[in-house]
């Protein structure tokens, strides 16, 4: 019963609007260990997956280009973190960039 409500919840994790790539990436790799512990199978292609379609629309673009331009049988879970919080990196500073322009204007 407890893989049942484990593997349930991993598949309604949804990434939050305000949520953090690392916060993210934090409860569902929770919810992974979690499994594994109790003898689950679930290899990062699952993982990817699941993250690669849970995410908020603001990187749809980002999802388009990695899942056209990476083997997503290959790609680990920690690849595909590091992408993810580079890109979110680069959102925050464009964003910072753009309110201190307007506060200059």
């Amino acid at each position: 019963m407890r893989v049942q409500n484990l593997t349930h919840q991993f598949e309604l994790l949804q990434q939050e609007k305000v949520e953090s790539m690392s916060d993210y990436f934090n409860q569902i790799l929770a919810v992974v260990n979690q499994l594994k512990t109790n003898r689950e199978k679930i290899e990062d292609k699952q993982v990817v997956k699941k993250v690669l379609r849970s995410l908020t629309a603001k990187f749809n673009y980002i999802v388009a280009a990695i899942t056209k331009s990476k083997d997503l049988f290959q790609l680990s879970v920690d690849e595909l973190m590091g992408s993810l919080q580079v890109h979110e990196q680069q959102l925050l500073e464009k964003t910072e960039s753009t309110m201190e322009l307007a506060l200059q204007g």
